[in-house]
């Protein structure tokens, strides 16, 4: 794959954070040759924001892996939402979840749920991981989101 088929990693944070965030899972993604941006979401609305992050991937011009975390989740949901049609885009879009079973903002029974409805394709749930999971376990981010590069095109 060139890099010009190879996707782009475009990462979207949730509300109690920054997109810097992202940093240590971004140098996980570049340091093995994948192109990432983490997106400054806006937090503004739900359907601003996912109108923001359609425009920062329309202006890539490449295709893309979208990663949400926690509110990011929801913005890239209800971005894949107006892309889709006919069934919500969790249904209609391949998922990938990670996420700690010591989250204290989502239980982790409510995360199984939604992977599990979301048909994912791969779950990592981290023993002892908390809900920030892509700055205390970027490793395993950075694992799930290659996986995911390697079905783009199932």
């Amino acid at each position: 794959m060139t890099i010009t088929e190879q996707p782009v990693v475009v990462l979207v944070h949730g509300a109690f954070a920054e997109s810097a965030s992202w940093n240590r899972v971004i140098q996980r993604l570049h340091g093995r040759g994948l192109s990432a941006v983490a997106v400054a979401n806006p937090l503004r609305s739900v359907e601003g924001d996912a109108a923001y992050v359609r425009d920062v991937i329309a202006g890539l011009g490449r295709p893309v892996v979208l990663v949400g975390h926690s509110y990011g989740g929801v913005t890239e949901r209800a971005l894949t939402d107006g892309l889709t049609v006919g069934e919500p885009g969790w249904r209609a879009k391949p998922s990938w979840f990670v996420h700690g079973d010591r989250d204290l903002n989502i239980p982790a029974a409510a995360l199984r749920f939604m992977a599990e409805r979301a048909g994912s394709r791969g779950t990592r749930e981290l023993a002892g991981a908390s809900h920030a999971v892509g700055a205390s376990q970027p490793e395993a981010v950075a694992a799930a989101v290659f996986d995911a590069v390697g079905h783009v095109h199932d």
